[in-house]
C-alpha cells in the first residue's frame, strides 16, 4: 500500500499540479496523499492550492507553521519580517471558505507505526531538524513510539536513523528508490514541492510504500518562472521568487 507524501507546497499551484499528474501517471495507484503542513505562504495561489487539494477525496493534511501563523496573531511574531511580509499577502488572499478549512487541521497525524508532522516530532511545527543535535535527537526518538517519522519545513530532503544500539546517522537524500530499515526508527524530511532549497527548482515529493519500506524520492519539473512571475506580481517579497529559479 503506497502514499505519496508532499509537504511545503508553499502555495504554488504550477509545482502542486505538475505533483499531482505524476502521482497519476505512476504505475502503482497511491492509497492517499498526506501534506505535513505548508500548504500556504512565500506563493502567489493560496486558495488555489487549498481548493485543489480539498478537491480531491484521498487527501489528509496537517498543519505547518504557515497555517499556524494565518490562524494565531501570537503565533506571526514567530516570523522574520520577510516572511511575515509574504504572511501578511497569503491572509489577504485566503477566502473565508480557505480559513474555515485550515481551523479542522490537527498539529500531527499517526497512521499505525506511520507519524506526520511538519517540524519535528512529537509535534512541533517550528523546529528544524538542522537544529537538532544528537543529544536532542535521542531525547526527540524518545518522546513517541512510532517507527517512522515524516517531516518537512526544512525544505531539503534527509533521513536520520536510529539504529537498535542506539547509533544515529544522518544522511541527506536525492532522487531515487531507497528502503527503509525495518529495524531501526527513522525520520525522513520528505524536501518541497513548492519552495526547494537545494539548487534545483523542481518540486520535489516522496511515495512510500508502508509493507515494504520503499522509499521513491521523485523531483518532478514545472513552469517555476511562470509562478515566479505570479509572486513578483502580488507583490510578495522578491526572494521566494529568486529561490524558485
Amino acid at each position: 500500500m503506497q502514499y505519496a507524501i508532499l509537504s511545503d507546497i508553499h502555495a504554488n499551484l504550477e509545482a502542486l499540479n505538475a505533483v499531482l499528474d505524476d502521482i497519476d501517471k505512476h504505475a502503482t495507484p497511491v492509497h492517499g496523499i498526506i501534506c505535513p503542513g505548508d500548504m500556504i505562504g512565500y506563493g502567489p495561489d493560496p486558495d488555489a492550492v487549498i481548493a485543489r487539494l480539498c478537491e480531491l477525496d484521498n487527501v489528509i493534511c496537517t498543519l505547518g507553521n504557515h497555517e499556524e501563523g494565518v490562524l494565531s496573531k501570537k503565533a506571526r511574531a514567530w516570523f522574520n519580517s520577510t516572511s511575515r511580509q509574504a504572511l501578511d499577502k497569503t491572509i489577504a488572499m485566503l477566502s473565508p471558505a480557505s480559513l474555515d478549512f485550515l481551523k479542522t487541521l490537527d498539529d500531527h497525524l499517526v497512521l499505525g507505526d506511520f507519524r506526520f508532522v511538519h517540524g519535528m516530532p512529537p509535534k512541533s511545527l517550528r523546529t528544524y531538524l538542522f537544529e537538532c543535535d544528537d543529544t536532542m535527537l535521542h531525547d526527540i526518538f524518545s518522546s513517541y513510539t512510532e517507527r517512522i517519522c515524516f517531516v518537512g519545513h526544512t525544505h531539503m530532503l534527509e533521513h536520520v536513523e536510529l539504529l537498535p544500539d542506539q547509533t544515529l546517522v544522518r544522511r541527506h537524500l536525492k532522487e531515487g528508490i531507497y528502503f527503509i530499515d525495518t529495524i531501526s526508527r527513522s525520520i525522513i524530511n520528505v524536501g518541497s514541492v513548492g519552495q526547494p532549497r537545494d539548487g534545483n527548482s523542481n518540486a520535489k515529493y516522496i511515495l512510500f510504500d508502508i509493507e515494504t519500506y520503499r522509499l521513491d524520492i521523485r523531483s518532478v519539473t514545472y513552469d517555476a518562472h511562470k509562478t515566479a512571475e505570479k509572486i513578483l506580481a502580488a507583490n510578495i517579497p522578491r526572494q521566494y521568487a529568486d529561490r524558485l529559479l
